[in-house]
């Protein structure tokens, strides 16, 4: 998994670090207070993108939400190929 913050947008973008898939997997707003809010999906299952939250409070929630995309089976799925 690959996460970058495009600092002329403020996005954060969550991809696959494959070079076989070629685009991000969803992005956040970064916010001033640290915090990311929800901005859109790319490729994400409707089920997982429905369990992530609108809100990442920290660096330890990020790396949750991480942890949780890599589990689905599409995204490993996707990673595999």
């Amino acid at each position: 998994m690959s996460v970058y913050i495009d600092e002329y947008t403020s996005i954060l973008w969550i991809g696959a670090d494959n070079e076989n898939i070629g685009e991000d997997i969803c992005s956040y707003f970064a916010n001033d207070n640290g915090t990311f809010t929800w901005k859109g999906n790319v490729w994400l299952p409707r089920d997982t993108k429905e369990e992530l939250p609108a809100t990442i409070r920290d660096e330890k929630h990020l790396r949750e939400v991480i942890d949780f995309i890599s589990k689905d089976p599409v995204v490993i799925q996707e990673l595999a190929a």
